[in-house]
């Protein structure tokens, strides 16, 4: 049952060295762009409520 198209740990160390670099930057990027608007929406909320 040996059907692997894999044939060698040769090159795997891409794998393991996605996050080294500018991929790592980019994903922190997404990561506060993606919380900045939570924030200011529970913020807006809140003020809101408040106002109430």
């Amino acid at each position: 049952m040996d059907t692997s198209p894999i044939t060698s740990w040769e090159g795997a160390e891409a794998f393991y060295t996605f996050f080294d670099g500018g991929a790592l930057f980019w994903f922190w990027l997404a990561v506060v762009c993606c919380i900045i608007p939570i924030v200011v929406a529970y913020r807006a909320e809140k003020r809101a409520e408040e106002r109430r």
